[in-house]
């Protein structure tokens, strides 16, 4: 594990684009703006959230 490298992720101004075009299957606005930036960068989402797989991001869980 001691190998495993994580970076923070800013929000920016490609990802509010995606978040305004997003349809609201989730209430929860911080989970939309993860689903907006996986979006926008192509990255997987690591969730066991359910709400998550109404959208066509990948999920890891």
């Amino acid at each position: 594990m001691a190998n495993e490298e994580f970076n923070l992720l800013s929000i920016t101004y490609a990802h509010l684009r995606v978040l305004g075009d997003l349809p609201q299957h989730h209430r929860d606005p911080f989970d939309r703006v993860l689903i907006s930036q996986s979006f926008a960068e192509r990255i997987p989402i690591v969730t066991n959230d359910r709400a998550f797989a109404a959208y066509a991001v990948e999920i890891v869980w």
